[in-house]
């Protein structure tokens, strides 16, 4: 069994702005709420969010990871797609 190599790097500010953005757009939010939806998904402040955004301080991949499956959540609209998709990506390590 062999691993694939996953990426290990921080997102850059211009993604994570990109991802609140489409937070914003699907739930249809200010960008202070969407900050702060974002921010109570991955358990941080709004502080942190905007220090993400503005190329302050680096995200860890996991929390750029989490906020990618909560994207993808809104995305489908619901559960059941969104677990079939991270099980793929779980199969690709594998």
């Amino acid at each position: 069994m062999t691993l694939g190599k996953p990426r290990h790097t921080s997102p850059a500010p211009a993604d994570v702005a990109a991802a609140r953005a489409e937070v914003q757009q699907i739930l249809e939010l200010g960008m202070t709420a969407a900050r702060d939806w974002c921010a109570a998904r991955l358990f941080t402040s709004r502080r942190s969010f905007q220090q993400w955004e503005a190329g302050e301080r680096e995200m860890h991949p996991a929390m750029w990871r989490l906020l990618e499956i909560q994207l993808a959540v809104l995305r489908a609209g619901g559960r059941t797609k969104v677990l079939a998709e991270i099980g793929r990506d779980l199969l690709r390590y594998l």
